[in-house]
């Protein structure tokens, strides 16, 4: 008995070790693939400044990459769960027709799709760059055509990310993300010199194939060739098309917002669409860094909560979590917005990338970090929808903000020039994220928002002030060091950063907020729930 008792005692310590060396894998690899795309973008501004040139690769890039590249997350949440019952009630043959026949039916579709798309491509530019003179038009008709294979390597890659999702084998498919960034930096810093801009599309492309080609000798033995076509009328093939429609159509709209706003900012001229890619970048690292630990701990908790159907308990854990999210994310926000001007030149103003293009980086990034609490804190009120099935309701308040965001943008534009298409961003974010909230108030039957509206002040409080701190103790620095140099400017950003995170969290002690140790309690609560899972 005390042998048995010790190898269950090795089992699990194995599996929380297996856990643990994935969830790692998994963080590193998100971060590194962010940053590496990051750091393409910088060596492209750098090359190519903020021109036509780069207006028309990003226009190209937005639907094969931008818009296509979530449904990873679409196929994990309609394929994994019915995959895993079939996993829990069949046979392996089961689980492998069902994998061969999703395969074979994304194949086709995505084929269609990109055959559509190349033939297309002088109308598909038409319509999200109305703006573009006849040479930035030519130049993105031809990065469509060569980017259009993303769409279908990346639903293959999509599948086979899927299935071993569903086994629990997610360090191969983490790292196979990888090749993405590796691919566009050999495009930009190589291929563009044979083939201009035009071979960082190229780079992109290989990247993407890859990507999915590192899997084939992984994913091969999870499918089996059982005929050409897909089966509608299987039970577990439905289910999963059933899922996918929704969970689709949620994440695809909610990728819409920023389409729009490029093909608006395409009315502006020259280097606008640029600016606003830029800064659209460089702000999606923050919710890389902060929204993606926070929602790995919160989303386990919440499914829970929901099976439970406990109301009250419910409700707690929205107030206590959003008030999380502000005290990570509104100081965040301001911080961005005070260094926004120094960032911009530090990562930006190199080579071509002129002192007005960076001015109107300086502009969209100031602009969309206000937005950005709102932004990550609706992450939690999605989640909830999906999981409790509301995804209708999810779907028409989303379709409502995409046409007051194309509304806000015309006026704004008009008001404000590029950063007014910013600006109309974040107040969408904002709008948006109240909206939910106030539904799920409803459908909780207490409420949310007033409960943490005086800690909320108090952490907006306490972010203005390490803002002003923030903002004295960067330009007395520049003053006493006056030194133009990047190693000295990122010194002065250093200090200036870490003299108003401590300030911060002065001023919430001496504010008497809680958020802190609330925070370290939910840090302590994936190892406690991973241990009762194994």
């Amino acid at each position: 008995m005390l042998r048995d008792q010790r190898d269950n005692m090795s089992i699990q310590g194995d599996h929380r070790f297996h856990y643990l060396v994935s969830a790692f894998v998994l963080v590193i690899a998100r971060i590194s693939l962010s940053i590496g795309g990051f750091v393409v973008v910088v060596i492209l501004a750098s090359k190519y400044g903020a021109t036509t040139t780069t207006d028309a690769y990003f226009i190209a890039r937005m639907v094969p990459v931008t818009l296509i590249h979530p449904l990873g997350m679409a196929f994990n949440l309609a394929f994994v769960p019915v995959y895993m019952s079939v996993k829990e009630n069949g046979e392996r043959n089961d689980q492998s027709a069902l994998a061969s026949s999703f395969l074979r039916l994304t194949f086709f579709c995505s084929l269609v799709l990109t055959l559509i798309y190349i033939i297309g491509a002088d109308w598909i530019v038409l319509l999200l760059a109305p703006g573009f003179n006849e040479p930035a038009h030519e130049s993105a008709v031809l990065m469509t055509r060569i980017m259009a294979p993303s769409i279908f390597l990346t639903t293959v890659h999509a599948v086979f990310d899927s299935v071993l999702n569903a086994r629990r084998r997610f360090v191969f498919s983490a790292l196979s993300t990888l090749w993405v960034p590796a691919g566009a930096l050999v495009g930009v810093l190589i291929w563009s010199d044979w083939w201009g801009i035009a071979g960082l599309a190229w780079g992109v492309v290989a990247g993407i194939a890859l990507q999915a080609i590192m899997l084939l000798p992984i994913i091969w033995k999870y499918f089996t060739i059982n005929g050409w076509w897909f089966d509608f009328r299987d039970q577990s093939m439905k289910r999963v098309l059933s899922g996918l429609g929704l969970s689709l159509m949620v994440i695809s709209i909610w990728q819409i917002n920023t389409a729009v706003d490029r093909m608006i900012a395409s009315l502006l001229g020259e280097g606008a669409v640029s600016a606003l890619s830029l800064g659209i970048i460089f702000l999606g690292l923050v919710p890389l860094i902060v929204a993606f630990p926070i929602y790995k701990v919160m989303y386990p908790e919440l499914v829970k909560l929901v099976r439970q159907q406990n109301s009250e308990r419910l409700r707690t854990f929205f107030r206590g979590n959003f008030l999380i999210i502000a005290f990570l994310t509104i100081p965040v926000a301001i911080g961005l917005a005070v260094f926004a001007d120094p960032f911009t030149n530090l990562m930006f103003h190199y080579g071509k990338f002129s002192a007005e293009a960076a001015s109107q980086t300086t502009e969209v990034i100031i602009y969309l970090a206000l937005g950005l609490p709102g932004s990550i804190g609706v992450i939690l009120a999605v989640y909830y929808f999906l999981v409790t099935q509301r995804g209708k309701l999810l779907l028409a308040i989303l379709l409502l903000t995409i046409t007051a965001n194309v509304i806000l943008d015309l006026v704004l534009m008009w008001l404000l020039g590029l950063g007014g298409i910013a600006l109309a961003s974040t107040l969408i974010s904002l709008i948006r994220t109240g909206i939910l909230v106030l539904i799920l108030e409803k459908i909780l039957q207490g409420r949310i928002l007033f409960r943490f509206g005086i800690p909320f002040f108090k952490i907006l409080l306490a972010s203005l002030v390490a803002g002003l701190v923030m903002y004295f103790s960067y330009h007395q620095l520049l003053q006493l060091m006056s030194d133009e140099k990047a190693f000295s400017q990122c010194i002065i950003l250093l200090i200036a950063g870490c003299s108003g995170i401590v300030v911060y969290l002065l001023a919430n002690i001496v504010f008497r907020n809680t958020q802190i140790f609330d925070l370290l309690k939910h840090l302590k609560k994936p190892a406690e729930t991973n241990t009762q899972e194994s």
